[in-house]
């Protein structure tokens, strides 16, 4: 949901608003989310107001957000099995 790639999508406008309402449910629910954003500098960030303060987004210049220290190290951690 980066601001030069939006425009691009076909309902691009809807689509933000439906990644926003899933956003504030997961708030509310206390569901951990994770965001990244593939190279900001060239693609712009996240969407204005997408955010809240409770996401920080991550910068990762590698499609593969596990090859970025800070997306691992943001993971919550795995439910202990019985």
């Amino acid at each position: 949901m980066q601001t030069k790639l939006v425009p691009h999508l076909d309902g691009g406008e809807l689509l933000t608003q439906r990644v926003a309402t899933i956003l504030r449910a997961a708030d509310l629910l206390d569901v951990p989310v994770v965001v990244t954003e593939q190279n900001p500098r060239g693609l712009g960030g996240t969407v204005e107001g997408l955010l809240g303060e409770r996401h920080r987004p991550i910068e990762k210049d590698c499609f593969d957000a596990t090859r970025a220290d800070a997306f691992l190290a943001a993971l919550p951690p795995a439910p202990a099995t019985l």
